[in-house]
C-alpha cells in the first residue's frame, strides 16, 4: 500500500492525478490499483463518492440545526428576500440587505441575493 501514493507507475501517477483507460501503459497501474482499493475507487467517480459520503458523515447532523448568530436579521426577518422583484435593489439600498440595516452596516448584494432565488426555489 505504501507504493499506492509514490510517483511514477502508481495509480494516481499522470498529468491529471488518475490512469487513463485509454492509455496502455497505464492500464497495469489501473488494475493494480482495482486489486488494492477496490474496484469503486480506482475510476474517477469513487474518489468524488467518497468525499461525498465522508463529507455527509461529518456534517450531515447539521441539517437539522436551527438559524444561528445574525441568520435572524438576514434571512427570517429580511422582507426583501421574500421577492424576486426585490433583487435589483440589493445592489444598491442598504436597507435590502437585512432586517436591521442599523446594526448591521454590510452591504453584500450577491448573498442577500442568493438567499432571495433560495426562497424563490423552495415556495416554489
Amino acid at each position: 500500500m505504501s507504493n499506492l501514493f509514490s510517483t511514477g507507475n502508481s495509480c494516481f501517477s499522470g498529468n491529471t492525478g488518475f490512469p487513463s483507460v485509454h492509455d496502455s501503459g497505464k492500464r497495469d497501474s489501473l488494475q493494480k490499483c482495482r486489486r488494492l482499493v477496490g474496484p469503486i475507487f480506482a475510476e474517477r467517480w469513487g474518489c468524488g463518492l467518497l468525499i461525498w459520503f465522508v463529507t455527509f458523515l461529518v456534517w450531515g447532523h447539521t441539517l437539522s440545526f436551527d438559524f444561528a448568530w445574525d441568520d435572524k436579521q438576514f434571512v427570517v426577518e429580511n422582507s426583501s428576500i421574500l421577492s424576486l422583484t426585490n433583487i435589483p435593489r440589493m445592489f444598491y439600498s442598504l436597507e435590502a440587505q437585512s432586517s436591521f440595516p442599523e446594526g448591521f452596516v454590510l452591504f453584500r448584494p450577491l448573498r442577500t441575493a442568493v438567499y432571495a432565488l433560495l426562497f424563490f426555489s423552495e415556495a416554489n
